[in-house]
């Protein structure tokens, strides 16, 4: 019998990188090689990657009307009309509960869910790919209507425990939109604490706050929301400050924008009947100085007329908001709620499809909310 040849190196990190992290820790002990080959950073960001992400890139969005008194069924459409193959079967209504719940936000392939649209107080994070989820302990305070953050970091997690990082943030919204607000009272729950904090934080200038309830997007623990003002909230949960930005130009309905994290800045989109607009913040995000930046101006008009079949008559178009990005920069597309149906324009060669039909008109599809699914 002839002796088993040594295996290539690549050989060898293509096993580990299938190896779950408790077996990883296990065979670190089989020679200093192995333990070499699984301390890589590579078999580290693996192992995370796949039990936690689903896939690396967008694959589509989970939408919910949230508007209506009806709990109305979670549903989930591709960002293509080419749908990607998965490793998992994806749970597309969200049903671990049994019963439908109500999306929150999204973040990294994970989603955050409440049993009740108003008076959350009993929180969930849900992986759809892996169907695995885990109940948070309830926040200290009950509002009727919250503003909420969610992020999933695995950068600071340890890469053996199968488990992942993540954090909520969230304050209450007033009753009233003219109750000015010189402390805002932050909520967040931790993942590496397991507990519920309280935190003040002064805004700049007392105002009246009243966000949407989008959830916020975040860059380093920054965390956005949009204002009904119109304008944008931040909450920098590191240097604990809390301030407002206006958005450039005439103020427009804040219902039709969406903001966005692309390549580490701000963004947000708005559209309407007359043009689809891409902002960018340029400069430091934590710092007020920061300034807007018009990346893309394209006329609805001119769309129409080469994609009549698309957005029908030119004299009566209506685009109902923006509801997401391509999280990838260099795809620069952007997704859009157009007359019943949720269509992807490519920014750099102006192509536009359509990736979803609802089947239903317009009016119907006006309130549903989107979540990224990356």
């Amino acid at each position: 019998m002839k002796p088993v040849s040594k295996l290539h190196e690549d050989n060898v990190l293509d096993i580990l990188h299938k190896l779950p992290a408790k077996s990883l820790v296990k065979f670190k002990c089989v020679s200093r090689g192995w333990r070499e080959y699984i301390s890589s950073p590579s078999v580290h960001d693996c192992c995370r990657s796949r039990r936690w992400k689903p896939t690396p890139h967008m694959m589509g969005f989970f939408f919910q009307e949230q508007e209506s008194r009806r709990r109305l069924q979670i549903r989930f459409l591709f960002s293509s009309t080419k749908k990607e193959k998965m490793d998992n079967d994806l749970d597309e209504s969200v049903s671990f509960l049994g019963r439908t719940a109500i999306l929150v936000a999204s973040s990294n392939g994970f989603l955050l869910c409440n049993q009740n649209r108003n008076h959350q107080m009993r929180y969930y994070i849900y992986n759809p790919a892996t169907k695995q989820w885990a109940a948070l302990p309830k926040p200290p305070k009950c509002y009727r209507s919250v503003a909420t953050g969610f992020v999933c970091n695995d950068n600071t997690c340890d890469p053996y425990k199968d488990s992942i990082c993540y954090k909520v943030v969230r304050f209450g919204i007033p009753k009233c939109f003219i109750d000015i607000q010189s402390i805002v009272t932050i909520e967040c729950f931790s993942s590496e604490t397991g507990a519920w904090m309280t935190v003040n934080l002064i805004p700049d200038v007392p105002l009246p706050l009243f966000p949407t309830n989008d959830p916020a997007v975040v860059i380093d623990e920054v965390f956005y929301w949009l204002d009904i003002g119109p304008r944008i909230i931040a909450c920098d949960m590191v240097q604990r400050q809390c301030w407002v930005m206006n958005f450039p130009g005439e103020p427009k309905e804040v219902s039709s924008m969406c903001l966005a994290v692309l390549n580490g800045h701000l963004h947000y989109g708005i559209a309407d009947d007359v043009s689809i607009e891409i902002w960018s913040l340029e400069g430091d995000f934590r710092c007020r100085l920061a300034q807007w930046h018009m990346k893309h101006r394209v006329r609805v008009v001119s769309l129409a007329n080469r994609y009549p079949e698309i957005f029908g008559l030119v004299d009566n178009l209506i685009i109902s908001a923006v509801v997401g990005f391509h999280p990838a920069d260099e795809h620069r597309i952007v997704y859009l709620n157009l007359r019943g149906k949720v269509i992807s324009y490519h920014i750099n060669n102006g192509i536009v499809e359509v990736v979803h039909d609802f089947g239903a008109p317009e009016w119907m599809t006006r309130n549903y909310k989107f979540f990224p699914y990356e």
